[in-house]
């Protein structure tokens, strides 16, 4: 790819807030399991950016997660469908 075609860190830090903002601050699986979780939320990419780095800025491809969740979903015990459809959920509720 072209060096120019990647996205700038300043829109990485807008998706960032817009992916929060649309999680309303909480973790997604937490809110999922009927907890509102607002500590330490990160946000994570579904399929990994080694994997498929066009994912980088996709909405249904960031998911706002509790540290405890990250880390559950880069070990794997969170599945990449789970996850994507708490997104899409996500999207679809914010459009």
């Amino acid at each position: 790819r072209d060096l120019h075609s990647f996205p700038t860190r300043r829109s990485s830090d807008l998706e960032i807030v817009e992916i929060r903002d649309r999680a309303f601050n909480l973790c997604e699986v937490c809110m999922d399991e009927g907890d509102y979780s607002k500590k330490d939320i990160e946000i994570h990419h579904i399929v990994k950016l080694k994997d498929d780095p066009s994912g980088f800025l996709e909405n249904e491809n960031l998911i706002a997660l509790c540290v405890r969740h990250h880390k559950m979903a880069d070990e794997g015990k969170l599945s990449v469908d789970y996850l994507t459809s708490l997104a899409e959920a996500r999207e679809e509720r914010t459009r």
